[in-house]
């Protein structure tokens, strides 16, 4: 049986327990929001960091002894600032969630803070009401193995660390000369590739690689290249407010992970090339 450490005890002895609850939402990007359900801002951590107070509710921490994984789910009620903005542009999706209980006094005691849930989220949106539907980092674990396919096609993600290429090598800085008509349409007349310094013209290349817009009201939102032509590029989804002309963007080419025709002549990367190109086809049979 647990038996509460002694700063707890007495801080309940003395009537003097102050118990609520933390939730730090970390961004896919690095930044984290930090709320408390007190009913005041919290400064809590070394460093010590500000949580501010807001309305949350909470459902019970399913908690399972099976294969299951734990899930909880969040609301955020009257969300405001940047990340109303966040939420409406989809860069909170995949957000790392993690909750915990303290019991603070005025300077931060480590024993005095337990970790009740650490998970991603799903996100729903309703006004003014963030939804997070959580579920623990076991759902990482949730992997295909084995991780190396026996197949043709390159088993790396062009820029990945297996791949070996420097993404910022092959970025594209653009701006767009007329506004966008469908959220979906890019165009810049300037258009072209960037392979390590290089320049081709063939500006298909952009075709699977990944568009970013840098400014407007859509900064920060990223899409997949469904295709490119001379002075446009277009996204597989459409973004989620409309883009004007001088809107600035990063374009980044893709990869069909084909050895010959992608990987070694144009990216010149054959030697990191995870594709088992002698594994036999499937042939038809009569």
């Amino acid at each position: 049986m647990l038996e509460p450490n002694e700063s707890f005890q007495n801080a309940i002895l003395a009537g003097t327990l102050k118990m609520t609850e933390l939730y730090d939402v970390e961004l896919p990007t690095g930044f984290t929001f930090h709320y408390t359900t007190h009913s005041e801002s919290i400064l809590w951590g070394d460093p010590g960091v500000i949580y501010y107070a807001q309305p949350i509710e909470r459902q019970q921490i399913t908690n399972n002894i099976n294969l299951e994984m734990d899930t909880v789910q969040i609301s955020i009620q009257n969300i405001t600032g940047e990340l109303y903005e966040l939420v409406n542009k989809n860069i909170l999706d995949a957000a790392k969630i993690t909750i915990k209980r303290i019991s603070w006094v005025d300077s931060y005691a480590p024993d005095l803070e337990t970790i009740l849930f650490v998970g991603t989220a799903d996100v729903e949106f309703d006004r003014k009401n963030l939804v997070l539907s959580c579920k623990s980092v076991l759902n990482s674990l949730n992997i295909q193995v084995p991780k190396q396919l026996y197949q043709e096609p390159c088993n790396h993600a062009l820029f990945d660390i297996n791949c070996g290429l420097t993404r910022a090598n092959y970025k594209y800085e653009g701006t767009l000369t007329v506004n966008s008509a469908d959220r979906l349409t890019i165009t810049d007349n300037n258009l072209q590739v960037n392979l390590n310094g290089e320049n081709p013209s063939d500006v298909t290349l952009f075709k699977l690689g990944e568009i970013v817009l840098t400014s407007g009201d859509n900064e920060g939102q990223r899409r997949m290249i469904r295709t490119a032509s001379p002075s446009n590029i277009i996204a597989f989804t459409p973004f989620t407010n409309d883009i004007l002309s001088d809107v600035t963007f990063e374009a980044y080419p893709g990869c069909d992970k084909r050895v010959a025709e992608t990987c070694s002549d144009i990216f010149i990367n054959q030697e990191n090339f995870l594709g088992f190109i002698h594994v036999p086809k499937i042939q038809d049979t009569l």
